[in-house]
């Protein structure tokens, strides 16, 4: 169905919306957000996704490029690889409490970002979450300067914030064990660190 002029696709069985478009909305009562639902709209500049929502498939707002906000819904658990990536507008991200993991490349290339924090709900953030994917191209860095991450969070993944130069202020969580390699490559802004008793180890 189409239910209330969504301009969206909707799996009545499920609830769940299975394709977008430019102009859609999502509508209350859709509990999952299928596969790259809205890849590549960039028409797209505004998303708000209902607290019924509880999860969303990879890649479902991969390269809506002129995306600058998203209100996430309260219930999601978990945010999966490519959600965001190359939403290269997308100025502010609010990660909602009951989030518990972080995919890979989730918003890779969101370069206007300047602030993230990661509730302690989340317990680990996968590799290239943040940053640019491509390091060889001439792409604009990224403007990442402030990272807050939860006490929730045992691992963080290789190239994670890598290449994020701006990136001048980093709060690790009480409860970190890993940080996999590269993870803070090339963040050259970054001059001092406090690293948690609970951290184990470093990899290469």
């Amino acid at each position: 169905d189409s239910r209330e002029n969504c301009n969206a696709i909707i799996e009545t069985a499920t609830n769940t919306l299975l394709c977008g478009c430019n102009n859609s909305f999502i509508p209350d009562g859709i509990t999952s957000i299928a596969e790259t639902a809205f890849r590549g709209y960039n028409g797209l500049t505004e998303v708000v996704i209902p607290n019924s929502v509880v999860s969303m498939g990879m890649g479902v707002f991969w390269l809506c490029r002129n995306l600058t906000s998203v209100i996430l819904s309260n219930n999601l658990t978990g945010i999966p690889d490519y959600a965001f990536q190359g939403c290269e507008s997308l100025i502010e991200i609010a990660i909602p409490q009951n989030v518990v993991s972080i995919g890979e490349n989730a918003f890779a290339e969101a370069r206007q970002v300047e602030s993230i924090t990661i509730p302690d709900s989340v317990t680990t953030i996968s590799k290239k979450i943040m940053g640019n994917v491509y390091t060889w191209n001439d792409d604009p860095k990224p403007q990442l300067k402030k990272l807050v991450i939860g006490n929730g969070v045992s691992e963080i993944g290789e190239e994670a914030f890598s290449d994020c130069e701006k990136l001048a202020e980093v709060t690790f969580g009480k409860g970190l064990r890993v940080i996999g390699a590269k993870a803070f490559a090339g963040c050259t802004g970054l001059t001092e660190i406090s690293l948690p008793d609970s951290l184990i180890a470093i990899e290469q």
